[in-house]
């Protein structure tokens, strides 16, 4: 069984938010847009299950394989007949009777009728050589018959639409309107009657994780049904929903049609009212603890091998790199009864002759924890610096990671203490900072751990942004001096 079949995040509040965006009269197309993993598809699957509003088909492109010269938008048909199969439809057909089709069938191989007789009449003699002549000559009479009748059928306008539906029967045609595409249309409207309180949606996903040919296929032949018919959808949906994160589509639109070319103008077609930014924070951070305690450390839990407060930390942590969209559901559910181990492998600080163990201080195992889930030091520098620039003045929530900049200071400000216990100190952020944060290095012997205590007063003119700072600087350190393995 799959960890997103164990552990489901709660998705109350986006489900709120895209319902009211869903539920807007003329949003007929819509653009949801979040990063790779974000759990757009999970959402969508989960939303769609319990509404009873609407009836949704979710098709997945990604899982064409699909060769560089072959016709994505065939295989979305294919797909959605499929889709439509299991639906409450009915295909029509038609009885006929013999007899009803006999004259058509005349009408339609006239010449065919009479080479099937030419053999039998050959072979009456004298009369069957006079008859043979005969059909002969009927033969040619109706060829005669046949092209004279077509020179003198003059239309202009049926000549014009000859043409125009010669297009829509082209496979790859951005204009087809083929048999299939009519029988889809056809179905979907039969949905809408059957239920007319239900409105039908199609939710095509991952489109930016197919290839840049086809995610500009199916774009272009839905934005010329748009061109076409104005607000009508294709297939006569009554709602698109395109799922990608806009900024891959902006990326690839750029590096296929050049960075100068306008693509808001490109993709403002694509959606009726706003893009929907999809973010699901609070359903994560509701449970980034429950997923923590799931970690198992050296065989046992982490809530028995480590402590409460430390823990707490940790949660803080994740908590902030949730709310600044740096990590995903896919990433934190690599936690979910995830082995975890804690070196007692001796470590040397660079500029200090003494060994430690790596469980003397704490932020060292927040940090592996990180990585854990970050799996890369770049990533999760990268995430880190990136709620840096998003702090402001420290607020009381932000004052939360005051303990963490505590097990900061114990291996970041190595050089300015020099593990000297219980003497006032101080660090600044930074070379130009007028500010200086006082603390004291304490050294606990029963649990054979180093911690600091900052002095409350001397942080309080510090931003976000600065204590922030001293994590990503400490988490620097810890890889520049391979301080974990």
């Amino acid at each position: 069984m799959s960890s997103e079949e164990v552990f489901k995040f709660e998705i109350d509040e986006p489900s709120e938010k895209f319902r009211r965006h869903l539920d807007i009269d003329f949003n007929d197309r819509i653009i949801l847009s979040a990063p790779f993993g974000a759990g757009k598809t999970y959402f969508l699957n989960e939303f769609f299950k319990n509404q009873e509003e609407y009836e949704a088909i979710h098709l997945y492109p990604v899982n064409y394989s699909v060769a560089s010269n072959e016709d994505i938008f065939e295989l979305i048909k294919f797909d959605l007949l499929y889709e439509l199969l299991g639906k409450n439809v009915d295909f029509e057909k038609e009885d006929f009777s013999k007899l009803d089709y006999l004259p058509f069938f005349f009408q339609e191989n006239g010449k065919k009728v009479l080479d099937a007789f030419t053999p039998l009449i050959a072979s009456i003699p004298l009369i069957g050589k006079s008859l043979f002549g005969v059909a002969e000559n009927l033969k040619k009479l109706l060829k005669q018959f046949e092209d004279e009748f077509k020179g003198i059928q003059i239309d202009d306008k049926a000549s014009v639409l000859e043409y125009l539906e010669a297009f829509t029967q082209k496979p790859g045609s951005t204009k087809e309107e083929d048999f299939y595409t009519q029988l889809i249309c056809q179905l979907v409207n039969q949905l809408k009657d059957n239920d007319q309180k239900k409105k039908t949606v199609l939710v095509i996903d991952d489109l930016d994780r197919i290839d840049p040919e086809h995610i500009f296929r199916i774009l272009n032949v839905l934005a010329a049904q748009i061109d076409k018919n104005g607000n009508d959808n294709k297939f006569d949906f009554d709602k698109i929903v395109l799922v990608f994160d806009q900024q891959n589509v902006r990326n690839i639109f750029g590096n296929r049609y050049g960075t100068n070319v306008d693509y808001t103008g490109y993709i403002d077609k694509f959606y009726s009212y706003k893009i929907f930014e999809f973010s699901n924070a609070i359903g994560l951070k509701k449970e980034i603890r429950r997923l923590l305690n799931t970690i198992q450390i050296n065989g046992g839990s982490i809530a028995l091998s480590i402590d409460k407060g430390l823990l707490d930390d940790a949660t803080f942590l994740f908590e902030k790199l949730i709310e600044a969209n740096t990590v995903i559901p896919r990433r934190l559910l690599k936690i979910l009864n995830s082995p975890f181990s804690i070196s007692s492998k001796p470590i040397k600080f660079k500029g200090s002759t003494k060994s430690f163990s790596g469980r003397q201080f704490s932020i060292l195992l927040i940090t592996k924890l990180l990585l854990h889930v970050f799996e890369e030091w770049e990533d999760l520098l990268k995430a880190v610096e990136k709620i840096m620039h998003k702090m402001g003045s420290m607020d009381s929530n932000q004052r939360e990671i005051i303990p963490i900049i505590e097990h900061c200071l114990a291996v970041l400000d190595i050089n300015g203490h020099d593990f000297k216990v219980d003497q006032n100190l101080g660090y600044s952020p930074s070379v130009d900072s007028p500010i200086e944060i006082q603390y004291r290095l304490h050294h606990f012997p029963m649990e054979r751990s180093y911690g600091v205590s900052i002095i409350p007063n001397s942080v309080e003119k510090l931003r976000g942004t600065d204590l922030f700072k001293i994590l990503y600087d400490t988490l620097s350190k810890i890889e520049k001096d391979h301080l974990i393995q």
